[in-house]
């Protein structure tokens, strides 16, 4: 969203991961209330876990085709099996506590890349603006 001169702003991206994340980020945030305009916009990209699988395999297969060197703490196959542990042990509570509270808005990230963007800026309220047709140059 453009901003306005001299606004504040700032975006977490895969925080809070836990229940005691998102406590004392509230706690947080509830300290600064009183001296910013504070809105909280939780978004859950939800994916399937054979999706995520494939992804990233096509990461770390992309990267060796390229010469590149895999990144490890994302897309080495054993670490990533520990992620989605993770992910259903910790942050899933999190997300069913968000969820419970009506904080959350659930993204169905299965499409492609432009198609979970466009769902993420909706979600989110940017919207860009788009002429007609005819008006176009």
């Amino acid at each position: 969203r453009e901003m306005q001169e001299g606004s504040r702003a700032f975006l977490f991206s895969g925080f809070p991961r836990t229940v005691e994340q998102y406590a004392s980020l509230g706690r947080w945030l509830s300290s600064l209330r009183g001296s910013f305009d504070i809105s909280e916009h939780y978004v859950w990209l939800d994916v399937s876990d054979e999706t995520a699988r494939s992804r990233s395999r096509l990461r770390r297969e992309t990267a060796i085709a390229n010469g590149e060197e895999p990144r490890d703490d994302d897309d080495d196959p054993d670490k990533f099996e520990n992620r989605l542990q993770t992910f259903r042990t910790d942050a899933l509570p999190m997300l069913n506590l968000l969820w419970s509270e009506q904080k959350v808005q659930r993204i169905d990230a299965e499409g492609t890349p432009q198609e979970v963007y466009e769902a993420v800026k909706r979600a989110m309220g940017i919207y860009e603006p788009t002429l007609p047709k005819a008006a176009r140059l």
